[in-house]
C-alpha cells in the first residue's frame, strides 16, 4: 500500500492551517473534521494518528495530536 501513496499531508492541533486543495480551515477545535474533510472531500487515507511532544521556551512539555493522510 505504502508505495501506492504519492502525496502525504500532516495536521496537528497545534499548527492551524488550512487544507492544500480548498479554504478549509484546520485547528484543534475541528481537527476530527479535517481529518474528514481530507477523506471525504479529497479521498485521502490515514495512516497514522498519535501524539507528538515538545518543549515550550520555559521547558514545560506540551503534548498535541497529529494525524498523517496520504493519496
Amino acid at each position: 500500500m505504502s508505495s501506492d501513496i504519492k502525496h502525504v499531508v500532516r495536521i496537528s492541533t497545534n499548527e492551524p492551517s488550512r487544507c492544500e486543495f480548498c479554504d478549509f480551515r484546520i485547528d484543534a477545535t475541528v481537527f476530527a473534521q479535517a481529518i474528514n474533510h481530507y477523506i471525504g472531500k479529497h479521498g485521502y487515507t490515514v495512516m497514522h494518528v498519535g501524539s507528538e511532544s515538545a518543549m515550550t521556551h520555559k521547558d514545560e512539555t506540551y503534548h498535541t495530536t497529529v494525524a498523517i493522510l496520504g493519496k
